[in-house]
């Protein structure tokens, strides 16, 4: 057992005489340690905490739709056929590796509950697990795609030159599997330890390289789709370098092994598996939804993708409270604080509906012309402003959910989560998948068969998801 780390002085945790008053201070050797950057300086209230760590873990949010705008963007001015074999493509690699998210989420929450109560070696050393196990993963899925690239695009129901595309993408990218699932991992071990900052600026700086790898491989070599899968791959792989030299860095000043440690990368596996089951759910409601676009034809399904990236852009900055949740509701769970939890939890939902409807109100403000940033096709433009529209009303929903997602993940509700979302796959795909084979039946124009896909996601997949969140919140 790593000893207990209490009566460090780097350790010191702010004790009032009430439990509402017990919060998170600067920790100097942990800045100093495992990043260049500094912690928030002693926030005492809620909110101050709350945004002292999602304001930099909003950019890392945003780096990661930017990476997906920006091969949009790119993949889309080739063509509407490589834009959606991209789609396809896209959408599985994203599948393979969010289906192990749980080594973000599972090591955020570890990490702040262990340094909530005062174990910060034992803390890091969650995080190296964490990474070791996502390297693990990482190596074990990139030959796999790279191999049935072809049976995973059949598979989404992509043929001939779409089908080309997608698995050009689909083995270019697949090299990049295994700094993805450490950059997940990593991405935990320093949230959870309460630095947000660094994953910020790797996430910024693979955001930036992936741009300029792209265009010199796109443009530069006239390699095509394959020069956007091949510079994703790079600029991920670049990130995991960093996270790792940083993690490692901080582990050897604290005298913390890094070395694989088969019971403990075990342990971060068996503590995962309800959020593994949930992703999987998950990513199986969003792949059933590409599918259904699939059948709506190559035009819709084009159509889609950008989509996906706008929503992307416009919601997931409301999932930057939802991490600062995780880490602050894991670090009062650490303190046993019931009464600061309460403050998270309704400082966080306040604070994401707020962010969600401004954000909404921004989007129906562009939505007329949004679409002309990521491609120039005229019938993919004219196709997308009804339904961006319709995103912009229902995103105070899906910002709703985001939150209460890390409330959830922060307050140990795994379990809960993976059997709410499994029951949301069941609702969900029968609904989508029926809607979308109707109106290719029924022949509907594709502005209105992609204003009825993106209906069911919005109403169906999030509705559900955020009534399930909104019932087990409140009942903490």
């Amino acid at each position: 057992m790593t000893p207990n780390t209490t009566n460090d002085p780097a350790m010191k945790i702010a004790q009032g005489t009430q439990e509402t008053d017990v919060t998170p201070v600067e920790n100097d050797e942990l800045s100093t340690s495992l990043s260049p950057s500094t912690q928030p300086k002693k926030p005492n209230t809620p909110t101050r905490e709350l945004f002292a760590l999602a304001i930099p873990a909003l950019g890392t949010l945003v780096a990661a739709p930017l990476l997906l705008a920006a091969d949009t963007a790119m993949v889309g001015y080739l063509g509407t056929t490589p834009l959606a074999g991209m789609s396809i493509a896209s959408t599985i690699v994203a599948t393979l590796v969010y289906v192990f998210i749980f080594l973000t989420y599972t090591t955020t929450a570890e990490a702040a509950r262990l340094l909530g109560k005062g174990d910060q070696p034992a803390a890091v050393r969650t995080g190296i697990d964490g990474m070791w196990l996502g390297a693990a993963l990482g190596l074990a899925l990139a030959p796999i795609t790279f191999l049935a690239g072809p049976a995973l695009v059949n598979l989404m129901g992509a043929e001939g030159d779409v089908a080309a595309q997608a698995v050009t993408y689909l083995r270019f990218t697949s090299f990049g599997l295994i700094g993805m699932c450490v950059v997940l991992a990593g991405n935990g071990a320093l949230r959870g330890l309460m630095d947000a900052r660094t994953p910020f600026y790797v996430s910024l700086g693979g955001a930036v390289a992936n741009v300029i790898l792209n265009a010199t491989f796109m443009y530069g070599l006239s390699m095509g789709i394959a020069g956007a899968g091949l510079g994703t791959a790079l600029a991920q792989t670049g990130m995991a370098a960093t996270l790792i030299a940083v993690v490692a860095r901080g582990a050897r000043r604290l005298q913390v092994p890094i070395k694989p440690d088969g019971r403990g990368t075990l342990s971060s596996f068996t503590h995962g598996m309800p959020l593994l089951l949930r992703t999987v759910a998950l990513r199986a409601c969003l792949v059933v939804t590409v599918m259904a676009a699939t059948v709506l034809g190559p035009l819709t399904l084009a159509a889609h993708q950008v989509m996906l990236a706008i929503y992307a852009l416009f919601s997931y900055p409301a999932d930057a409270f939802g991490i600062g949740a995780q880490s602050l509701v894991g670090h009062a769970l650490g303190t046993d604080s019931r009464g600061r939890f309460t403050q998270v939890r309704r400082t966080t939902v306040v604070s994401g509906l707020i962010t969600g409807g401004v954000l909404g109100l921004v989007l129906a403000c562009v939505s007329p012309w949004i679409s002309y940033a990521f491609t120039p096709d005229v019938a993919i433009r004219e196709a997308i402003p009804v339904s961006v529209l319709l995103m912009a009303v229902l995103l105070p929903v899906s910002s709703l959910v985001f939150v209460l997602d890390g409330i959830l993940i922060g307050a140990d509700q795994a379990w809960f989560m993976a059997k709410a979302t499994v029951m949301t796959f069941v609702m969900y795909a029968p609904v989508v998948l029926g809607l979308a084979h109707y109106l290719a039946t029924a022949e509907t124009s594709p502005q209105w068969s992609l204003l009825a896909l993106w209906a069911s996601f919005m109403l169906v997949f999030l509705g559900s998801r955020a009534l399930a969140n909104t019932y087990k919140s409140w009942r903490l």
